[in-house]
């Protein structure tokens, strides 16, 4: 009986030692991972909306363009453009997260769109990028 006890009380122990080293382990990844990414050079990306550099899609939120993807800060980024987002008269872009590398939880960018056509410029946001999240501009 007691030894049994003892013996199992070790197991916990030890499980709960080895979750303890693996989530140190991962949050040591995942800001290694951010620190690079700091390092990185500041990147911009002109897309210049026409039949070869687009795809037309549609959902929920009304009829769409999606940019080529491209590589900034090392992660795959592309760009959605509504012409008349939700049927309510005004244009929106959106900057999408292609994936989420598997040693970061979230990335928090910086980021700014313009539109060269309508001379217009968003504010710079701050957002934090989660799995397949987006954020944007209307």
């Amino acid at each position: 009986g007691s030894k049994k006890k003892e013996e199992e009380r070790r197991n916990e122990q030890r499980r709960k030692q080895r979750i303890a080293r693996e989530k140190a382990e991962s949050e040591r990844k995942e800001k290694e991972a951010k620190q690079k990414i700091a390092k990185l050079p500041k990147d911009s990306y002109t897309w210049k909306l026409n039949r070869k550099t687009c795809t037309k899609l549609s959902n929920e939120s009304g009829t769409y363009f999606k940019s080529p993807t491209v590589i900034m800060r090392g992660f795959k980024w592309y760009l959605e453009f509504y012409p008349n987002y939700k049927q309510e008269g005004e244009s929106a872009f959106f900057l999408c997260l292609c994936h989420m590398p598997k040693e970061l939880s979230s990335i928090k960018i910086n980021y700014q769109l313009s539109v060269s056509e309508t001379q217009t410029l968003s504010d710079v946001y701050t957002a934090e990028f989660n799995r397949e999240q987006g954020w944007g501009w209307t």
